[in-house]
C-alpha cells in the first residue's frame, strides 16, 4: 500500500487496473471484427467475455460494496460511462463499415452489450449454456431486422 495515500487510492487505483485490462481484450476482439463474416456474433462473445471475466465481477464486487458519495462509488460510476463510451468507439466504426447507420450500429453495440451486462450479474455461473442462448436469440433477431430494412 505504499504507492497509495489511502486504502480508498488503492481500490480506485485496482478498479482502473481492472478496467483497462478488461478494455484491452475487448480491442483484442474489435481488432477480429472485419475479417469476420458475423460480425454480430464477435461483439456478442466479446461482450459476454467481457462481462464473465474474473476482471469484471471484481470491478462488480467493489462497485457494489462503495456508496455513491465516496470516492470509490464515485469513480466506479465514472469508470462505467467511460468503459461505455470506449466499447462504442471500439466497435462503432466496424459497424458503419457494413452500411449500417451510426444509430443502427449503436443500437446494435448497446443491446448486445446491455444484454451481456445484465446477464453476467443476474445469472448464476452454471447458467452459462442458458444465457448463451439468450444471447444467440438476440443476436439473431438484430440480424434479421437488418436484413428487413437493408431490403427495404
Amino acid at each position: 500500500m505504499h504507492h497509495f495515500q489511502t486504502k480508498d487510492a488503492l481500490v480506485v487505483g485496482v478498479l482502473e487496473m481492472i478496467s483497462e485490462k478488461a478494455l484491452k481484450k475487448a480491442e483484442e476482439d474489435a481488432a477480429k471484427i472485419d475479417s469476420c463474416a458475423n460480425p454480430l456474433a464477435v461483439i456478442a462473445g466479446s461482450a459476454i467475455a467481457f462481462y464473465r471475466s474474473t476482471e469484471f465481477l471484481i470491478y462488480l464486487d467493489i462497485h457494489l460494496s462503495a456508496r455513491r458519495e465516496t470516492k470509490i462509488g464515485a469513480k466506479a460510476v465514472e469508470i462505467l460511462v467511460e468503459q461505455r463510451q470506449a466499447i462504442e468507439e471500439m466497435w462503432l466504426p466496424h459497424l458503419l463499415k457494413r452500411d449500417l447507420s451510426q444509430d443502427q450500429a449503436l443500437n446494435i453495440i448497446r443491446t448486445l452489450w446491455s444484454l451481456a451486462r445484465g446477464l453476467a450479474i443476474s445469472s448464476a455461473p452454471q447458467a452459462d449454456a442458458e444465457d448463451a442462448d439468450v444471447m444467440e436469440f438476440a443476436r439473431q433477431l438484430l440480424e434479421q431486422t437488418l436484413l428487413q430494412s437493408a431490403r427495404s
